[in-house]
C-alpha cells in the first residue's frame, strides 16, 4: 500500500514557476507542502496529500490578487529520500475593477477626511481587482470615523461583486456616519505645572468636534515640552444620549536637572569641551533656565538663557540670555558681553525670532583695540525640513537674518545687514545623494562707522570654502592680515555615494569669499572626501585643493554632526 513507503528521513523542496515575483511570494505562502520544507520526518503519504492540495492552494492564493482562470501544472518527483515538488503556473487575465462607488452619507458626507480618503485608498475603474486593498478601504474608513469622531459610523452597503467570466468586478461601500460627537469634560490629572498653563497646550476645548489627532498631538507637545517624564491623553466612553466623549489627561512629572557634557574635534576649531546644567522646571509657571560653557582655540564662551513660556508654549516662549564671550576671527580678536532678550514663535514650518541685545565688544587687530556699545534688534526667519533627523536623504534648510543699529538708539555704529544661508539635499539612486551649500550676506555701514569683529563677514574653513583656514578668506591690510569684510558669497555642489550602509565618498566644489567690495574676486577649490554614517550624524573627512591660489596646497577637513 501507500502508507506502506513511508521514510522517516525524508525532506521536500518546493519550486513555483511562470508567476512574478509578488504572485510567488503569496502562491508559497497559501501552499501547504511549503510548510513542509525542512522538516525530515515526512512519510510518503502526507507528502502526495499536499502535493494534490496544491492547485487548489494555488488558485486560493491568486484569487484574492484578481485572478479567477488559473491552471497549474504540478509534478512531484522523488530522489532517494527527497522529494522535489515543481509547480508551473499560468496565472491567466486579471480581474479589472470595471466600476466603484464609494461614499458617506449623514453628517459625515461634507467632511473633507473622508472624501481625502477615498481618493487615496480607493480602486480606480480599470485597476486590477485586488481583495486586500478593497479590505483596507473598509478598515480605513472604519479607523477615520472613529478616529473623527463618528462613534455610530456603520456600513449599509458592502459589496464586491466578481464576475470572472466577463474579467470584471464591481464595489460599492455607502457608510451612514452617524453623529459626529463633540469633546465634553477635559480632566487633568498632574501635579507638575499649574493647570492653567497645562491646559495652554491644549489645541482644543469642551464642545469641539472631537478629532483623535489633536489628542495625540497634544500628547506630544508635553513631551516635548520636557517637562515630562510620562504623558497619555486619552478618551473615554462616548455618552450615546448627549453625543460628548471626555478627555483625560495624565502627566507624571520628570527630572528637574540635565547635566551635558560634550567633547570633540574639528580641523577649524581643533578640541572642543562643553559644559551644559539645564533647570527644566524652575517652578510651576514653567519657567527654565539654561547655563552653557565651551571652550575651544578659538572661541570661549559662557552663557545663560531663562526662558518663559507665553499664551500659546507650544509655539511662543521669551528669553532672556545674558553671555560673555572671546573669540578669534582671522587676525582679529573679539571680546564681548551681551544681554538679550528673544521672543520665539513657531508657525507651521517656521521659526522666527525677534530679539534685542546689547553688546559691548572690544575688537583687536593690528595691536589696537577699539570699544563699541551697541543696542541691536534683529530678526531672523527659520525653515528645515528632512526625512530623516541623523541622516537626511532629502531635505533642506533656509535662514533669514535682518540685523542693524543707529545712533539714534545709542549705539557707536550705524550699520544694517542681511544674511541669508541655504541647504539642500536630493537623493540620487538608492545610495548617493546631491548636497548644495550657499551663504550670502551683506552689510550697509554709516561713513562714521566701524565695524566690530563679530559683525564682519569672513570665509574658508570647514562649512565654507574648503582647501582654506577657517576665516582666512577676506579683505586684508597692507600687511596681508584679514580683517573681514561687508560681503559674503560663498556656495558649495557635493555628490555622496555610500557603497556599504555606512561608509561612502564624495567629491565637491567650493567657492566664495568674505569681500569688501562686490567685484571683488572669489576663490575656488575641489577635493575628494571620506564618509561614515555615524549614530550621531555624518563623519566627513574631506581633502580640499584650492584651485584659485596656487601657493596654496593640500587641506584636510574633519567634521561631524547633522546636515539640516
Amino acid at each position: 500500500m501507500l502508507g506502506s513507503h513511508a521514510v522517516n528521513a525524508a525532506t521536500v523542496s518546493v519550486s513555483v514557476e511562470g508567476v512574478e515575483p509578488e504572485l510567488r511570494e503569496n502562491i508559497l505562502a497559501f501552499l501547504e507542502i511549503n510548510r513542509l520544507v525542512g522538516r525530515e520526518d515526512l512519510g510518503e503519504l502526507v507528502v502526495r496529500l499536499q502535493h494534490r492540495k496544491a492547485p487548489n492552494n494555488i488558485r486560493a492564493a491568486l484569487r484574492p490578487l484578481g485572478f479567477y482562470q488559473v491552471t497549474v501544472e504540478s509534478e512531484l518527483a522523488a530522489d532517494g529520500d527527497n522529494w522535489r515538488a515543481r509547480y508551473k503556473v499560468m496565472a491567466g487575465n486579471r480581474v479589472v475593477v470595471r466600476s466603484v462607488a464609494v461614499s458617506v452619507q449623514g453628517p459625515g458626507e461634507s467632511d473633507p477626511a473622508f472624501a481625502k480618503l477615498i481618493g487615496r485608498v480607493a480602486p480606480k475603474p480599470g485597476d486590477g481587482l485586488r481583495h486586500d486593498r478593497y479590505e483596507e478601504l473598509k478598515r480605513g474608513l472604519q479607523s477615520l470615523a472613529v478616529e473623527r469622531g463618528y462613534f455610530e459610523a456603520q456600513f449599509v452597503q458592502r459589496r464586491l461583486d466578481v464576475f470572472p467570466a466577463q474579467l470584471s468586478a464591481d464595489i460599492e461601500l455607502v457608510m451612514a456616519s452617524g453623529p459626529r460627537y463633540r469633546i465634553g469634560e477635559i480632566l487633568v490629572d498632574q501635579s507638575a505645572l499649574n493647570e492653567a498653563l497645562l491646559r495652554r497646550y491644549l489645541s482644543f476645548s469642551s464642545g469641539d468636534y472631537f478629532d483623535s489627532a489633536r489628542l495625540l498631538n497634544l500628547q506630544y507637545a508635553l513631551y516635548d515640552s520636557e517637562y515630562f517624564a510620562f504623558v497619555e491623553v486619552s478618551n473615554g466612553r462616548p455618552d450615546m444620549a448627549r453625543q460628548v466623549v471626555p478627555v483625560t489627561i495624565r502627566a507624571e512629572a520628570g527630572k528637574r536637572q540635565r547635566y551635558r557634557v560634550g567633547i570633540g574635534y574639528g580641523t577649524d576649531t581643533e578640541g572642543r569641551v562643553s559644559f551644559g546644567w539645564e533647570n527644566r522646571r524652575i517652578n510651576r509657571r514653567g519657567h527654565k533656565l539654561l547655563l552653557d560653557t565651551r571652550l575651544s582655540s578659538i572661541k570661549q564662551e559662557i552663557a545663560g538663557r531663562y526662558v518663559l513660556p507665553l499664551s500659546a508654549p507650544t509655539r511662543e516662549r521669551l528669553t532672556l540670555s545674558a553671555s560673555g564671550l572671546q573669540e578669534t576671527l582671522a587676525d582679529t580678536r573679539s571680546r564681548r558681553l551681551e544681554l538679550g532678550i528673544t521672543q520665539t514663535t513657531l508657525r507651521e514650518h517656521w521659526e522666527r525670532d525677534v530679539y534685542l541685545r546689547l553688546i559691548r565688544e572690544d575688537t583687536r587687530e593690528l595691536g589696537v583695540t577699539d570699544t563699541e556699545t551697541l543696542l541691536l534688534p534683529g530678526a531672523v526667519w527659520l525653515r528645515s525640513k528632512g526625512d530623516d533627523p541623523v541622516f537626511p536623504r532629502k531635505g533642506s534648510r533656509l535662514s533669514v537674518e535682518v540685523r542693524g543699529s543707529h545712533s539714534a538708539l545709542g549705539s557707536d555704529v550705524d550699520f544694517v545687514q542681511l544674511r541669508l544661508q541655504g541647504r539642500l539635499i536630493y537623493p540620487v539612486g538608492r545610495r548617493s545623494r546631491l548636497l548644495a551649500r550657499s551663504e550670502l550676506g551683506a552689510t550697509s555701514v554709516g561713513e562714521n562707522s566701524r565695524l566690530p569683529a563679530s559683525l564682519r563677514f569672513f570665509a574658508g574653513g570647514d562649512q565654507s570654502v574648503r582647501g582654506f583656514g577657517l576665516n582666512t578668506l577676506g579683505p586684508r591690510d597692507e600687511n596681508g592680515l584679514v580683517l573681514g569684510g561687508r560681503y559674503l558669497l560663498a556656495g558649495s555642489l557635493e555628490f555622496e555615494h555610500l557603497f556599504t550602509q555606512r561608509w561612502g565618498f564624495a567629491v565637491f566644489a567650493d567657492a566664495g569669499n568674505a569681500l569688501q567690495e562686490l567685484d571683488e574676486s572669489l576663490e575656488y577649490s575641489a577635493g575628494l572626501g571620506l564618509r561614515w554614517l555615524s549614530p550621531v550624524g555624518m563623519l566627513r573627512l574631506d581633502i580640499a585643493k584650492p584651485l584659485s591660489d596656487d601657493n596654496q596646497g593640500l587641506r584636510l577637513h574633519l567634521s561631524l554632526g547633522a546636515e539640516l
